[in-house]
């Protein structure tokens, strides 16, 4: 995972399906996505000084880089790190960037390489060189020079930074530097095998393994061990002061979550019975969860990572990851296994401690049938919010809206899974001009 820093946003007209609620004041968060033209399938992703990155997956030993200010228009980037400096002059090398991670000042490149020095004795040497590019400098610098272990990992992260010192996940090990990468030492305590995967939440570094155990460290040097609910997981995000864990789908059940509150107990959460999740990320103080629901892909958002709101979308790719650019105020999602890109095309500013009076509007033809509700009716769903009352009101002009449903009766009551509520009316084929808003008073 990589660390992400907050930005201003900008406030957009939101028209919703679904909505939640959270103890926090007014927050803006992305709520409609639209697809843009996908890439080839990539290895890594991320953003940095001003650009969207990918690593696209290696052609034999060619790595292509490429980079973008809106996820529109994509450039290859040239400069990358020499995979023959350190080789003897006359060998022939091979090689391949297998990863390329983001630090708060610069890039560091993973490459693998192998080179065969023809003269006697015949030489074939394999090994992982790391290169750092500073932000301010021309060129790469060979930070270390590593030997490959047994085994070939090819994790999602494998670099973090955190209080100024640095670690890497080396194929025989782990690795941190306190002097700007200048020098490496092997951690204290030995971190076993665990390596699955790597980041940071600005305070601990966190390594997670096979068994149901992390291991947590504030400087790469001392780590402490900890056990958590459940070691078979889709994916888990650290931000914030809290860990989130997302269990997999289970029918009937749905997506379970664990998260840990500020003093680190663990408590458990539920999406839904109707919904899958496949991932979730952090990005400029916001978490996401992406998954499906009824054949349409929906994008969960939270501010803190416990209550969430779902916001259907009008196609059935997932991702992830999501990605921020403060400087084009914009959210990029994105599945590396298939290049699907989609960036943020609306965001809402809601104010849950003070709710206005007017939150949500939709008009007639932007809505689906959701399941719950029979042919011909339309249902909207909500999350009720502790001293609020909700109302459902019409309008033809978005300017005058009414309440007197009397020609449209409305049903109301609780979904199964006990946490969304509903108003459920009938549609009208004759009034595809009509718009509805759920308007929220504080008792």
């Amino acid at each position: 995972m990589n660390l992400y820093f907050g930005a201003p946003r900008v406030l957009a007209m939101l028209m919703p399906f679904l909505v939640s609620h959270s103890t926090f004041s007014a927050e803006l968060v992305p709520t409609k996505w639209e697809l843009i033209t996908p890439v080839s399938p990539f290895r890594d992703a991320f953003y940095h000084n001003g650009f969207y990155w990918i690593v696209q997956k290696p052609a034999y030993t060619i790595n292509r880089v490429l980079r973008s200010r809106d996820a529109k228009q994509w450039e290859e980037f040239q400069s990358l790190p020499s995979v023959r400096e350190g080789v003897p002059q006359g060998a022939d090398v091979g090689g391949f960037i297998t990863h390329l991670n983001p630090l708060p000042d610069g890039i560091i490149a993973r490459v693998r390489r192998e080179w065969l020095l023809r003269q006697e004795p015949w030489t074939l040497e394999q090994e992982e060189v790391y290169f750092y590019l500073d932000d301010n400098a021309d060129a790469w610098k060979m930070v270390l020079r590593q030997p490959p272990g047994s085994s070939f990992l090819l994790l999602d992260a494998f670099a973090a930074s955190v209080g100024g010192s640095v670690v890497i996940n080396t194929e025989d090990g782990w690795r941190y530097s306190h002097d700007n990468m200048q020098t490496w030492q092997r951690p204290i305590s030995s971190s076993g095998s665990f390596g699955a995967f790597l980041y940071a939440n600005n305070k601990n570094y966190i390594i997670t393994g096979p068994r149901g155990e992390w291991l947590f460290s504030t400087d790469g040097a001392f780590w402490k061990r900890e056990t958590v609910p459940r070691a078979d997981n889709i994916g888990t995000v650290c931000a914030q002061d809290i860990c989130l864990m997302v269990d997999w789908y289970l029918f009937g059940i749905g997506n379970a979550y664990h998260y840990t509150d500020t003093q680190g107990m663990w408590h458990e959460s539920t999406f839904g019975t109707a919904r899958s999740i496949t991932s979730v990320s952090f990005a400029d103080g916001l978490f996401f969860a992406s998954g499906s629901s009824d054949e349409r892909a929906f994008m969960g958002v939270s501010t803190d990572g416990v209550k969430w709101t779902l916001f259907p979308q009008e196609f059935e790719a997932t991702f992830d990851e999501v990605l921020y650019s403060p400087e084009q105020q914009q959210w990029l999602a994105y599945d590396n296994f298939s290049g699907a890109l989609a960036v943020s095309s609306r965001v809402e500013l809601v104010d849950f401690d003070n709710p206005p009076q007017l939150q949500v509007a939709m008009k007639l033809n932007s809505l689906p049938d959701y399941s719950g509700a029979s042919p011909g009716e339309l249902e909207l769903l909500y999350i009720p919010y502790e001293n609020t009352s909700y109302e459902l009101q019409y309008s033809f002009d978005f300017q005058n809206w009414y309440n007197d449903w009397g020609q449209w009766p409305i049903v109301t009551g609780t979904k199964p899974d006990g946490i969304h509520h509903y108003f459920r009316w009938a549609r009208n084929p004759d009034a595809t001009n009509l718009a509805y808003r759920l308007a929220i008073s504080n008792n």
